[in-house]
């Protein structure tokens, strides 16, 4: 985990798409790097950064950090990290409505429907293995970072037309917040 640029946790700066770097893979954490210190120091500094800008998920290719790490928080519980996670048993129907957004996509949300229950293994923050079951926003949102670890964005489906408007709309929100 040498890339990252700070030795205490931090608010780090997201990548906005149609940036390239968003559709690149990640790859896993090995176990010799969970006796760092740097890889407690990212996960604390992806949840600072996911509630400094209000999100609920955050991927760490989202931060630049091609690894197979994800912090989520959904309100009224803690975070969860999930360290090279994996999806291993999905529902078949699609039966949990949600409007999606993304930080790395600011204000756009589309509504979607996602399986409302999922089993992900994982390891934890300091590399022990895990397995659960989330149902709901959880594994809506779980399964929406996932998808960054894989190098997709939940608009990949869009047209091109539909894909330029939100480019300007991206555009136009970043210009607000400067």
């Amino acid at each position: 985990m040498t890339e990252v640029p700070e030795q205490k946790p931090c608010v780090l700066p997201v990548i906005f798409w149609p940036d390239k770097r968003l559709y690149q893979l990640c790859v896993d954490v090995d176990q010799d790097e969970f006796d760092m210190q740097d890889i407690d120091t990212f996960v604390t500094s992806m949840v600072l950064t996911m509630r400094a800008r209000d999100g609920i998920g955050l991927a760490a290719p989202q931060v630049g950090i091609l690894k197979n790490i994800i912090a989520i928080e959904i309100p009224g519980e803690d975070p969860h990290i999930f360290v090279n996670p994996k999806i291993i048993d999905i529902d078949n129907t699609l039966d949990f409505k949600w409007e999606e957004g993304c930080l790395s996509v600011p204000g756009y949300f589309e509504q979607r429907t996602r399986p409302n229950r999922i089993i992900v293994e994982c390891v934890n923050r300091v590399g022990e293995l895990q397995r659960g079951e989330y149902t709901g926003l959880t594994a809506f949102v779980i399964q929406h970072e996932v998808e960054h670890l894989q190098g997709q964005l939940f608009i990949d489906h869009l047209s091109p037309l539909k894909k330029d408007r939100i480019k300007k709309k991206i555009r136009n929100t970043l210009n607000r917040r400067r």
